[in-house]
């Protein structure tokens, strides 16, 4: 399902990330939100025992994106620190504040 931050924690707004590049490169600038989280997931080796890390989701504004460069609302993105054993496939869990998110 997709999903829009409602109610975010930290917004930048208009941010001009390109603003030193010239052509097709430079875009409009953009509104990115951040709401904590804390990833979750089983630690290796120690059974029914989780890792929890904590982190910020990820949201850039669509009426802020232009075409050329287009996000999968559909996908969270976590900003956290590495973790480790931590691979693609893996069962893990985003853990927010439940009025953070609602449907797209």
């Amino acid at each position: 399902e997709k999903l829009k931050l409602e109610r975010p924690d930290y917004t930048a707004r208009a941010v001009d990330w390109t603003k030193d590049l010239e052509g097709k490169a430079r875009i409009a600038p953009e509104t990115f939100s951040f709401t904590r989280c804390c990833l979750a997931y089983p630690s290796p080796n120690q059974d029914g025992a989780w890792s929890y890390y904590p982190g910020l989701i990820y949201y850039p504004h669509p009426e802020t994106k232009p075409g050329t460069n287009a996000h999968n609302f559909n996908a969270l993105e976590i900003l956290t620190s590495e973790v480790p054993n931590l691979v693609y496939g893996t069962t893990a869990s985003v853990i927010c504040r439940a009025d953070a998110f609602v449907p797209f």
